[in-house]
């Protein structure tokens, strides 16, 4: 009888230490307590207390996440890295003033005018002559009204080749008034030596300025009435 008595309980014993759990388990947790590294936020358990950005149970923060960008960094806030995304407000673009690049210096402006002063309007106009003094190309040739209005029945051009031709855009031209003008940018790309014009007032005596603009050098230029 003993001796199942003392089987009994060492039976007991063996099936008691296989089924026990772990020394960890068997002790109750108080509230509020958990594991190193457990932690979640809002759940109540306190984390890990790694540093980082601050919540319990996170990884360490990366430098830069969520604060504001330095200067000459893309978006504000992106995480400080150099050159990403697009230029903060301000940034100063290539080819602005104040930068040392200088803008690009204006075209040389090759350009004389003379004065004609009371035209005649008598029917069918007057004839005068603009000379030029040295050989020049014309970029662009115009007269303006500043007294009274005009109208040009033809205007003739004489290279210093010899050659002759009208000028179709003046030749002739639409009555116009002060202070318009009109004008033409094309002559063959022939050396110019005279312009003929002939013209006529209306509306009372007219006062016009012919004007002349070379393409690589500057008319000199003479008027006179035949």
């Amino acid at each position: 009888m003993k001796k199942q008595i003392v089987l009994s309980v060492l039976l007991m014993a063996s099936v008691s230490y296989l089924t026990a759990p772990a020394y960890g388990q068997l002790r109750p947790r108080p509230p509020g307590e958990g594991r190193p590294g457990d932690g979640r936020p809002g759940d109540g358990r306190p984390g890990d207390g790694r540093p980082g950005d601050g919540r319990p149970g996170e990884r360490p923060g990366r430098p830069g996440d969520g604060r504001p960008g330095g200067p000459g960094h893309g978006r504000p806030g992106d995480g400080g890295r150099p050159g990403h995304g697009r230029p903060s407000p301000g940034y100063p673009f290539p080819g602005r003033p104040g930068e040392g690049r200088p803008w690009p210096a204006p075209a040389p402006d090759y350009r004389d005018s003379v004065f004609v002063s009371s035209v005649t309007r008598a029917t069918g106009g007057e004839w005068f002559r603009v000379s030029f003094r040295n050989p020049v190309v014309l970029r662009y040739f115009d007269v303006t009204v500043v007294a009274a209005g005009v109208r040009l029945h033809e205007v003739k051009v004489h290279t210093w080749s010899g050659r002759t031709f009208y000028v179709p855009q003046m030749s002739p031209s639409p009555v116009f008034y002060s202070p318009s003008s009109v004008g033409a940018s094309y002559f063959n790309g022939e050396a110019i030596r005279a312009i003929d014009i002939r013209a006529e007032a209306m509306g009372g005596y007219a006062d016009l300025v012919i004007q002349a603009t070379g393409d690589y050098d500057t008319p000199r230029m003479d008027v006179s009435r035949f």
